[in-house]
Protein backbone atom coordinates (compact mmCIF):
# COMPACT_ATOMS: atom_id res chain seq x y z
CA UNK A 1 0.00 0.00 0.00
CA UNK A 2 1.44 3.50 -0.93
CA UNK A 3 2.26 5.70 2.12
CA UNK A 4 -0.23 8.50 0.64
CA UNK A 5 -2.98 6.13 0.78
CA UNK A 6 -1.93 4.90 4.13
CA UNK A 7 -1.59 8.46 5.65
CA UNK A 8 -5.44 9.07 3.49
CA UNK A 9 -6.97 6.20 5.56
CA UNK A 10 -5.83 6.52 8.72
CA UNK A 11 -7.36 9.94 9.09
CA UNK A 12 -11.01 9.60 10.92
CA UNK A 13 -13.82 11.13 8.92
CA UNK A 14 -14.83 14.78 10.17
CA UNK A 15 -18.47 13.49 10.70
CA UNK A 16 -16.97 11.26 13.54
CA UNK A 17 -15.66 14.85 14.98
CA UNK A 18 -18.92 16.28 14.28
CA UNK A 19 -21.08 14.02 16.37
CA UNK A 20 -18.77 14.89 19.37
CA UNK A 21 -19.77 18.50 19.25
CA UNK A 22 -22.89 20.06 20.31
CA UNK A 23 -25.31 22.93 18.78
CA UNK A 24 -22.79 25.32 21.21
CA UNK A 25 -19.91 24.07 20.21
CA UNK A 26 -17.60 25.15 17.04
CA UNK A 27 -14.95 23.87 14.33
CA UNK A 28 -11.68 25.87 13.57
CA UNK A 29 -10.42 24.69 9.95
CA UNK A 30 -6.84 25.86 9.29
CA UNK A 31 -5.26 24.93 5.88
CA UNK A 32 -1.66 25.93 5.07
CA UNK A 33 0.15 25.31 1.77
CA UNK A 34 3.33 26.48 0.41
CA UNK A 35 4.94 25.77 -3.49
CA UNK A 36 8.18 25.53 -1.48
CA UNK A 37 10.35 26.37 1.61
CA UNK A 38 14.05 27.32 1.76
CA UNK A 39 15.19 27.03 5.55
CA UNK A 40 18.87 28.36 6.41
CA UNK A 41 20.52 28.04 9.46
CA UNK A 42 23.89 28.86 10.47
CA UNK A 43 26.05 29.11 13.56
CA UNK A 44 25.05 32.89 13.90
CA UNK A 45 21.64 32.15 13.63
CA UNK A 46 21.78 29.39 16.49
CA UNK A 47 23.39 31.89 18.76
CA UNK A 48 21.18 34.96 18.29
CA UNK A 49 17.93 32.01 18.78
CA UNK A 50 19.41 31.10 21.79
CA UNK A 51 20.44 34.54 23.27
CA UNK A 52 16.90 35.92 22.95
CA UNK A 53 15.47 32.40 24.34
CA UNK A 54 17.67 33.41 27.61
CA UNK A 55 16.35 37.13 27.55
CA UNK A 56 12.67 35.47 26.93
CA UNK A 57 13.59 33.31 30.41
CA UNK A 58 14.34 35.98 32.11
CA UNK A 59 11.51 38.33 31.46
CA UNK A 60 9.32 35.63 32.18
CA UNK A 61 11.46 34.81 35.27
CA UNK A 62 10.77 38.77 36.47
CA UNK A 63 7.09 38.31 35.66
CA UNK A 64 6.73 35.70 37.65
CA UNK A 65 8.52 37.38 40.47
CA UNK A 66 6.11 40.33 40.21
CA UNK A 67 3.01 38.40 39.98
CA UNK A 68 3.53 36.17 43.18
CA UNK A 69 4.28 39.78 45.11
CA UNK A 70 1.26 40.96 43.56
CA UNK A 71 -0.62 37.75 44.85
CA UNK A 72 0.36 38.42 48.11
CA UNK A 73 -0.74 41.77 49.03
CA UNK A 74 -4.91 40.71 47.22
CA UNK A 75 -5.28 37.32 49.77
CA UNK A 76 -6.59 39.75 52.02
CA UNK A 77 -8.84 40.97 49.29
CA UNK A 78 -9.71 37.20 48.53
CA UNK A 79 -12.48 36.21 50.75
CA UNK A 80 -15.05 39.53 49.80
CA UNK A 81 -15.08 38.33 46.12
CA UNK A 82 -15.44 34.65 46.81
CA UNK A 83 -19.45 35.62 47.54
CA UNK A 84 -19.14 37.31 43.55
CA UNK A 85 -17.45 34.32 42.40
CA UNK A 86 -19.91 31.83 43.35
CA UNK A 87 -22.32 33.59 41.62
CA UNK A 88 -20.50 33.49 38.44
CA UNK A 89 -19.54 30.20 39.12
CA UNK A 90 -22.53 28.77 37.02
CA UNK A 91 -21.49 31.02 33.89
CA UNK A 92 -18.44 29.91 33.73
CA UNK A 93 -18.94 26.40 33.89
CA UNK A 94 -21.60 26.95 31.15
CA UNK A 95 -18.83 28.69 29.10
CA UNK A 96 -16.08 26.00 30.03
CA UNK A 97 -18.03 22.84 28.77
CA UNK A 98 -18.29 24.17 25.05
CA UNK A 99 -15.89 22.54 23.03
CA UNK A 100 -14.04 23.24 19.94
CA UNK A 101 -13.12 21.03 17.17
CA UNK A 102 -9.74 22.08 15.66
CA UNK A 103 -8.84 20.57 11.91
CA UNK A 104 -5.60 21.29 10.55
CA UNK A 105 -3.85 20.74 7.42
CA UNK A 106 -0.07 21.23 6.26
CA UNK A 107 0.93 20.96 2.65
CA UNK A 108 4.85 21.69 1.27
CA UNK A 109 5.92 19.47 -1.28
CA UNK A 110 9.13 20.71 -1.39
CA UNK A 111 11.16 21.63 1.54
CA UNK A 112 14.55 22.40 1.49
CA UNK A 113 16.77 22.83 4.94
CA UNK A 114 20.80 23.64 4.91
CA UNK A 115 23.02 23.86 7.78
CA UNK A 116 26.10 26.42 7.27
CA UNK A 117 28.83 27.09 8.63
CA UNK A 118 28.75 31.13 8.50
CA UNK A 119 31.16 31.63 11.57
CA UNK A 120 34.28 34.56 11.10
CA UNK A 121 34.01 34.87 7.04
CA UNK A 122 33.06 31.57 5.96
CA UNK A 123 30.13 30.08 4.27
CA UNK A 124 30.74 26.94 3.89
CA UNK A 125 27.39 24.60 3.37
CA UNK A 126 27.61 21.58 6.16
CA UNK A 127 24.40 19.45 5.34
CA UNK A 128 21.42 19.77 3.09
CA UNK A 129 18.04 17.92 4.26
CA UNK A 130 15.88 17.94 1.04
CA UNK A 131 12.25 16.94 1.64
CA UNK A 132 10.27 16.44 -1.82
CA UNK A 133 6.89 15.61 0.41
CA UNK A 134 5.60 17.16 3.43
CA UNK A 135 1.73 16.81 4.90
CA UNK A 136 0.41 17.14 8.07
CA UNK A 137 -3.53 16.29 9.60
CA UNK A 138 -4.75 17.09 12.71
CA UNK A 139 -8.03 16.63 14.32
CA UNK A 140 -8.29 17.40 17.82
CA UNK A 141 -11.52 18.07 20.25
CA UNK A 142 -11.05 17.56 23.94
CA UNK A 143 -8.79 15.26 25.01
CA UNK A 144 -8.94 12.87 21.48
CA UNK A 145 -6.41 14.21 18.96
CA UNK A 146 -5.86 12.55 15.46
CA UNK A 147 -2.84 13.37 13.66
CA UNK A 148 -0.33 11.85 11.16
CA UNK A 149 2.56 13.34 9.28
CA UNK A 150 3.45 12.45 5.42
CA UNK A 151 7.37 12.53 4.52
CA UNK A 152 9.87 12.17 1.87
CA UNK A 153 13.25 12.66 2.19
CA UNK A 154 16.89 12.80 1.62
CA UNK A 155 20.30 14.04 2.91
CA UNK A 156 23.49 15.41 1.70
CA UNK A 157 26.58 16.53 3.17
CA UNK A 158 29.03 18.57 1.67
CA UNK A 159 32.57 16.79 0.98
CA UNK A 160 35.37 20.15 0.95
CA UNK A 161 38.11 18.19 0.00
CA UNK A 162 36.25 16.93 -3.39
CA UNK A 163 34.18 20.23 -2.75
CA UNK A 164 31.19 18.11 -3.97
CA UNK A 165 27.43 17.12 -2.18
CA UNK A 166 27.29 13.38 -1.05
CA UNK A 167 24.73 10.99 0.08
CA UNK A 168 24.05 10.92 4.12
CA UNK A 169 19.97 9.79 3.65
CA UNK A 170 19.21 8.06 1.65
CA UNK A 171 15.96 8.85 -0.41
CA UNK A 172 13.23 7.72 2.15
CA UNK A 173 9.89 7.85 3.26
CA UNK A 174 7.54 7.20 6.47
CA UNK A 175 3.97 8.04 7.81
CA UNK A 176 3.93 8.67 11.14
CA UNK A 177 0.32 8.25 13.02
CA UNK A 178 -0.68 9.98 16.54
CA UNK A 179 -3.64 9.27 18.46
CA UNK A 180 -4.24 10.40 21.80
CA UNK A 181 -7.60 9.31 23.50
CA UNK A 182 -9.40 8.80 26.86
CA UNK A 183 -9.12 5.29 27.93
CA UNK A 184 -12.41 3.24 28.06
CA UNK A 185 -11.36 -0.36 28.92
CA UNK A 186 -10.04 -1.71 32.12
CA UNK A 187 -6.30 -2.20 31.77
CA UNK A 188 -3.83 -3.52 34.03
CA UNK A 189 -1.65 0.07 33.56
CA UNK A 190 -4.77 2.57 32.83
CA UNK A 191 -7.66 3.19 34.43
CA UNK A 192 -10.62 4.70 32.78
CA UNK A 193 -10.57 7.89 31.27
CA UNK A 194 -6.39 7.79 31.75
CA UNK A 195 -4.99 8.86 28.78
CA UNK A 196 -3.84 6.55 26.06
CA UNK A 197 -1.48 7.61 23.21
CA UNK A 198 -0.69 5.60 20.20
CA UNK A 199 2.15 6.46 17.88
CA UNK A 200 3.24 4.06 15.09
CA UNK A 201 5.70 4.56 12.16
CA UNK A 202 5.57 2.70 8.76
CA UNK A 203 7.79 2.92 5.60
CA UNK A 204 7.84 1.05 2.63
CA UNK A 205 11.62 0.87 1.99
CA UNK A 206 14.76 0.15 3.82
CA UNK A 207 16.42 3.13 5.75
CA UNK A 208 19.98 3.17 4.48
CA UNK A 209 22.03 6.21 6.12
CA UNK A 210 25.62 6.64 4.65
CA UNK A 211 28.58 6.86 7.12
CA UNK A 212 31.78 7.71 6.29
CA UNK A 213 34.87 9.12 7.26
CA UNK A 214 34.57 12.49 6.01
CA UNK A 215 31.08 12.59 7.40
CA UNK A 216 32.51 11.92 10.55
CA UNK A 217 35.09 14.51 10.65
CA UNK A 218 32.93 17.11 8.98
CA UNK A 219 30.41 16.85 12.54
CA UNK A 220 33.08 16.28 14.88
CA UNK A 221 34.84 19.34 13.12
CA UNK A 222 31.92 21.73 13.23
CA UNK A 223 28.59 19.99 15.08
CA UNK A 224 31.07 19.53 18.33
CA UNK A 225 32.00 22.43 19.98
Amino acid sequence: MKLQQLSDISRKEESQYMKMLGPKDSVCAVNVAFSALAIRIGFDDSLLISRALACLTKAQEAAAGEIGADDASTNSDNDAEDSADADSGAVTSAAASSKMLIIANVNIPIVVVDLINDLGRRQLPLLQLRIRKFAVGVKMVEDYIDADVLLAMSAVYYNEKLTVWEPMLEPWGCVVLFNKEPNTTKDEVLRINDTRTTISVTAEQRLDLNLTVELVQLLMENMVC
